[in-house]
């Protein structure tokens, strides 16, 4: 056992230091405590020294980690509504607090059954979505859900025409299935265009009589903005990789060439030389 202020030696029971008058406070009961930077042990929160180790609390143990220990990855869960520019504001913060972050889509096959895209999964989620500008739509989720609601908007105009005989009700119930229909699937277009990159302005095209909804569909077809990304770096790489190969077929081209060159001159010097 450690004087906790002067840091000496002292027998186990003694609960006060004979060097410096010091009383201990381990083993007191309701005091704070902290953890010794040696040990780790629960140390009263003012000992200069543990008083198990005795190890100077003022000192800085650096703790370094071993070259061939690779480093940690940390996933951080709940972004897969994260719009584009949170996703851009978290990786900048991050990288400015000298993290290094990826940033990762998740497969939908990795999803749990319920949460993967489908015509029941994603109509659900669109309909329980309806009010919901932010976050973000898959390609697969979007269209999975925009089909869901179109047969459900064919079969409830089908059972209105079939059954409701009155002309008034029937405009009436029919105006509130259009509208049903409408804010569900204006809202996934807004979070579809956010997945895509495409500006959001655009969906004032939707009010276009007859071909708005065309114009949706067409922009909404764009793959996610990661994916194009990707594969603009892959066409990239390949383009680069086709550039070097061009280059090097040039150079020995032009090797041979040069040699050929100087070979003629050679045999020209050589037959000029000759009497």
């Amino acid at each position: 056992m450690y004087c906790q202020k002067c840091g000496h030696q002292l027998d186990d029971n003694q609960q006060q230091c004979a060097f410096c008058g010091t009383v201990q406070e381990l083993g007191q009961p309701n005091i704070e405590t902290k953890k010794c930077k040696k040990c780790e042990r629960d140390i009263p929160v003012n000992a200069n020294y543990c008083s198990y180790c005795g190890m100077d609390q003022a000192l800085i143990i650096w703790k370094e980690r071993p070259q061939d220990e690779p480093e940690p990855e940390k996933t951080i869960a709940g972004l897969d509504d994260a719009s584009n520019s949170e996703l851009n504001n978290l990786v900048a913060n991050m990288k400015k607090a000298g993290i290094e972050v990826r940033v990762i889509k998740r497969d939908p096959k990795d999803l749990p059954p319920h949460k993967r895209p489908g015509l029941i999964n994603s109509t659900r989620r669109l309909l329980r979505d309806s009010f919901k500008v932010q976050g973000r739509m898959g390609l697969a989720d979007y269209w999975w859900g925009y089909l869901g609601m179109v047969i459900l908007l064919l079969v409830v105009i089908e059972l209105l025409m079939s059954f409701v005989k009155n002309t008034t009700l029937l405009e009436l119930l029919l105006l509130v299935t259009t509208v049903v229909y409408f804010v569900p699937t204006f809202t996934a277009s807004i979070r579809r265009f956010r997945d895509a990159g495409v500006p959001v302005g655009y969906m004032i095209l939707r009010f276009i009589p007859f071909v708005g909804e065309l114009i949706i569909w067409f922009f909404a077809l764009r793959p996610s903005l990661e994916v194009r990304q990707q594969m603009e770096k892959e066409i990239e790489r390949q383009l680069e990789q086709l550039k070097r190969q061009y280059d090097e077929q040039n150079h020995e081209h032009k090797d041979e060439q040069d040699a050929q060159d100087d070979k003629s001159d050679d045999d020209d010097k050589h037959h000029q030389d000759q009497p």
